[in-house]
């Protein structure tokens, strides 16, 4: 297949997740090329992809420029003055003028289901791993949104209409995907890569791991709560990766974690060597977000031989399994407490559950079974005769 592939991401699993899928397309004979726009992430991509950076028009590029980070904090008016659906019309003349046979896009950092599907003449998938949560969770909703949430909601729906099909990592996203955009998606989980997040054989440390964005809906409140629950004697550090992300809930956090005395510290800009070695050292995985979509991490972790402890909701609830890979709990403070204390209590159970965690991930989670079912879905969107055209 000749496919083309569109993202408008930021750094982050999403990104880790993409950038898998188009090595191993490619790896199994498939060209890729890819576009983006200015500033989207690169992180992950094949080397071997071609990419092409398409600009925004007049002063948006300039301030992208000047000021990157204020488009995230004004995307409102980003998206309300057409700079993001210009680009994508530029883009998709350009994907149409190169005859591929099928467009493959990931989601969309402004509006989750990006524009690109309406201005591209070929078949068209999005790998959708959530709808835009801030409009489609009461709770995620801040004042300043609201004044313009309509109409960004219907332009979202009208993005996800045009994709010829929509692809959703867990069953909990298939879920909200059609609560949000009334279109039933099709489930293709993800998979790990089991030879790079595997056990380094590292001597094992006291040390609770975090991943993710630093962000509300990742609840890391909860994770220093719990971890405060704990005898102070006995009480083990978190270290928290990934991305900076909001920098008042990260001082917030920090203020919380000082007044609760958990020993708190946040790793940026953390590599994927540097990633596995600190899952292999640590003694469990904590996992607090809001609804996640699917829940990788546990699934890197697992590969790494080390158990999650993780609360009872959305995407966790197809990715640990008590006594297999890990346990799950209610989303209060005292039951995390209870089962990381249970379990650091017994350094043979977390070996144990380590192993256990290792040969799950090998036998259901492999990239191998994941790329397969995504191929497949790919070659069935495209009708016969379609990847014969040429340029």
């Amino acid at each position: 297949m000749r496919i083309a592939v569109y993202h408008n991401l930021p750094n982050g699993g999403a990104m880790r997740v993409l950038g898998e899928q188009c090595r191993l397309l490619m790896e199994r004979g498939h060209v890729l090329e890819c576009w983006v726009p200015v500033g989207a992430s690169r992180h992950g991509l094949p080397s071997s992809m071609p990419i092409h950076e398409v600009p925004y028009a007049g002063g948006w590029a300039i301030l992208h420029r000047l000021m990157p980070s204020l488009l995230d904090r004004f995307q409102k008016i980003f998206c309300a003055t057409g700079a993001l659906e210009a680009m994508a019309r530029r883009a998709g003349a350009d994907i149409n003028a190169k005859g591929f046979g099928l467009l493959f896009s990931g989601n969309c950092r402004y509006q989750a289901a990006p524009p690109i599907g309406r201005y591209v003449d070929i078949p068209s998938v999005l790998y959708a791993h959530e709808p835009y949560r801030p409009f489609h969770e009461p709770e995620l909703v801040m004042p300043f949104t609201r004044l313009n949430r309509a109409c960004r909601v219907t332009s979202e729906r009208a993005n996800a209409a045009a994709f010829t099909r929509l692809l959703a990592n867990s069953e909990f996203s298939r879920q909200r995907l059609q609560a949000a955009y009334g279109i039933m998606a099709t489930v293709c989980y993800l998979g790990v890569d089991t030879e790079r997040f595997s056990p380094t054989g590292e001597r094992r440390e006291a040390v609770v791991v975090g991943v993710g964005v630093v962000q509300p809906h990742k609840r890391i409140e909860l994770a220093i709560e719990a971890l405060a629950c704990l005898p102070s004697d006995g009480r083990p550090p978190l270290h928290w990766i990934g991305a900076a992300g909001n920098p008042v809930y990260r001082r917030k956090l920090k203020w919380l974690a000082r007044q609760r005395r958990v020993d708190l510290t946040f790793l940026h800009q953390v590599k994927d060597n540097e990633l596995v070695s600190r899952l292999s050292r640590a003694s469990l995985l904590i996992c607090t977000a809001r609804n996640e979509p699917f829940g990788l991490t546990p699934i890197e972790a697992s590969a790494c031989g080390t158990p999650v402890i993780g609360v009872g909701e959305g995407g966790f609830l197809e990715t640990v399994i008590k006594g297999v890979n890990g346990e799950l709990t209610e989303p209060t403070a005292e039951a995390l407490a209870q089962a990381i204390g249970k379990l650091l209590a017994t350094p043979q159970k977390i070996n144990q559950l380590g192993r256990s965690a290792r040969q799950h991930v090998l036998k259901h989670w492999s990239w191998a079974g994941s790329i397969t079912r995504l191929e497949s879905l790919l070659a069935a969107t495209i009708p016969d005769g379609i990847e014969n055209r040429h340029p």
